[in-house]
């Protein structure tokens, strides 16, 4: 087997390529020219690393390579200020089809599209494939349309298609301005973090297992459906930090609750727009394609600590 895939520097792109990598699977990797994040890419023979970037994808000529599976994961403005760009969001839209036009040249079968929660809106169940859809920032408009266009593109080349839509992924190589990146940095230096009161309802899921759902979709996934990715277990927000807390100490050799001083709750006010419940509901993902998360939110953050 052998995939593409776009964002080979993120730390799901990351966790794709290891996930291929142990199971014989070749990889084209494109990654942005001259990123400082090229070196986290695993050197592997079974990896190419093509520097293209996103604007670009149109003209890559394959010549007469050929691939499976065509991952698209990259996304320009995914920064807290960058998700209210609306012209970078626009661009984004534009790159998702110039990827799988590039997925046809490939002579893919099928594209996968990696979505976000941000497509929902503020919604108070369980996120599943059927449910109601009101972004509310030009991010989450822009994933949105992309999905519907890259599906309608695939019908049009004769492509299978599968959106996903990831929740809060966490992990090695997670960039710094990630809530549980940040938190740990924090923490782990004795630094004072300032956070919400924590009582918004949070699903986490390893990269890992977010790598391994998408295999699984490539493979399994009934064309054209749209699949929430998480780890389908909600918890208070807060719960999760203390649970950070209490590792660090561990790892610090402190008494219990010597980290938890130095997390400020209810120091950083909800916004407006604020998504108060966020839990995938993966049983239609499980069904279809067997996937079930394998690393539990302990053991994943101690293994980032270590």
């Amino acid at each position: 087997m052998k995939i593409a895939m776009t964002g080979a520097t993120s730390m799901i792109g990351v966790a794709l390529i290891k996930n291929c990598i142990d199971k014989d699977i070749e990889v084209l990797a494109f990654a942005n020219p001259g990123s400082k994040r090229l070196d986290i890419i695993p050197r592997d023979e079974h990896v190419r690393i093509v520097e293209c970037a996103l604007d670009e994808l149109k003209n890559y000529d394959p010549i007469d390579e050929k691939c499976d599976y065509f991952f698209h994961i990259a996304w320009a403005a995914t920064t807290h200020a960058g998700r209210n760009d609306v012209k970078a969001h626009i661009d984004n839209i534009e790159y998702t089809i110039d990827a799988i036009n590039l997925a046809s040249k490939l002579k893919c079968k099928k594209f996968i599209g990696t979505g976000s929660q941000a497509e929902y809106g503020r919604v108070n169940v369980p996120l599943a494939s059927d449910t109601p859809v009101n972004p509310e920032v030009p991010y989450g408009v822009a994933k949105l349309a992309a999905g519907g266009m890259s599906r309608i593109r695939a019908n049009q080349l004769e492509m299978e298609h599968n959106w996903v839509r990831i929740l809060s992924s966490y992990g090695p190589n997670d960039t710094q301005q990630t809530l549980m990146s940040s938190l740990l940095r924090s923490l782990m230096a004795g630094k004072h973090f300032a956070t919400s009161e924590g009582i918004q309802i949070w699903d986490f899921i390893h990269c890992d297992d977010v790598a391994k759902a998408l295999l699984l979709v490539a493979q399994k996934g009934k064309n054209g459906k749209v699949y929430p990715i998480g780890s389908g277990v909600g918890r208070p927000l807060r719960e999760f930090i203390e649970e950070v807390c209490t590792l660090v100490d561990e790892r610090k050799g402190n008494p219990k609750g010597t980290t938890l001083k130095n997390v400020g709750f209810g120091e950083v006010k909800y916004g407006q727009l604020q998504i108060m419940h966020l839990v995938a509901d993966i049983s239609e993902l499980t069904e279809d394609t067997g996937f079930v998360p394998q690393i539990s939110f302990e053991s994943g953050v101690r293994a980032m600590i270590n």
